[in-house]
């Protein structure tokens, strides 16, 4: 968080070293933790864990993680939590706004990154003791199930569609 360029480097090389000796060989790395981006994004503002003004730090982290990870003979796997917003708000799963959003997302980062994956967190509607809970109460998990599984073969389609090879 609000390194430099240089600063950011250095950590990500040290931390993608001690990965590789320590015999792994994949990355996963937090890119859209809460409806926000560590990269330059059109759909999503600045993520804070980059940066705590919410701006841009002045050069692209994904850009550089990608990089640094497959000169380390690692892949790499953008992790991404679709519907959170913050701890007490998530985007509607039975939404087609939320969808086509996070449609975007997935296609901006494999449109400019060449990630190995993209991996899910944090999909399902909240639990019983979330403040949105009593918001999808009426639904049935049933139908929970069907909105969340459309949205993840929505997502899944067109990441194939573009490259198949990818995870």
């Amino acid at each position: 968080k609000d390194k430099t360029e240089a600063q950011f480097r250095a950590n990500a090389n040290k931390i993608f070293a001690t990965i590789r000796a320590n015999g792994c060989n994949t990355v996963y790395f937090h890119v859209r933790a809460y409806d926000d981006a560590i990269y330059p994004s059109s759909v999503a503002g600045f993520s804070k864990y980059i940066s705590s003004d919410g701006k841009a730090p002045g050069y692209d982290p994904l850009k550089i993680l990608v990089s640094l990870a497959h000169s380390h003979k690692l892949k790499i796997h953008a992790w991404m939590n679709p519907y959170r917003v913050s701890s007490t708000k998530i985007l509607d799963p039975a939404s087609e706004t939320t969808t086509v959003r996070i449609v975007n997302q997935v296609k901006e980062i494999i449109n400019r990154y060449a990630v190995d994956g993209i991996h899910f967190d944090d999909y399902f509607y909240p639990g019983s003791g979330h403040k949105q809970y009593k918001k999808y109460a009426s639904l049935s998990n049933k139908q929970k199930k069907a909105n969340v599984n459309k949205m993840v073969q929505t997502v899944y389609g067109n990441i194939k569609a573009q490259n198949p090879k990818l995870l």
